[in-house]
């Protein structure tokens, strides 16, 4: 199975994309790219994980924004426009989005998206105890400072 996906790297996130930093802020103008670059950002750390005894690269990944409308209306629709038939989306709470594919070492990545609402300090309940390979908060300066204390 192909991906067919056609990601032109923009010079930031060529730099991104190498950095083994465990926390990176991505800041720009709208359609600079940013959303794209930190999809694909947490795509190409799904492919980096070690395989199990199975040959399989498991990965969950945190996406978060203020509300779920928001989350659908954009950040889902970028998923979606992205991978289009490589990526089914569950609509429940949390929204839950899953590619699996083979790559070409034979091993087959199962990545796990996790669209997570978090729109006030309640929310930091529904994020204790997730165990998560990375996390995406898109339009931070939506969300409080205790969420972004809680998901670093």
């Amino acid at each position: 199975m192909s991906l067919d996906i056609n990601y032109k790297v923009v010079p930031t996130f060529s730099k991104v994309h190498r950095e083994t930093n465990p926390f990176i802020f991505v800041m720009g103008p709208v359609g600079s790219g940013k959303s794209t670059g930190c999809i694909f950002h947490a795509f190409i750390n799904a492919m980096r994980q070690k395989p199990d005894h199975n040959g399989v690269r498991h990965s969950r990944h945190l996406v978060t924004r203020a509300t779920y409308p928001s989350l659908k209306a954009s950040t889902v629709k970028s998923w979606i426009s992205w991978f289009k038939d490589k990526i089914t989306i569950t609509y429940s709470t949390p929204i839950v989005g899953r590619i699996r594919y083979p790559m070409e070492d034979g091993t087959t990545v199962d990545m796990e998206v996790l669209f997570i609402a978090v729109d006030d300090d309640q929310a930091v309940e529904k994020l204790r105890s997730l165990e998560v390979t990375s996390c995406h908060i898109n339009e931070a300066s939506e969300v409080s400072y205790r969420v972004f204390e809680m998901l670093k």
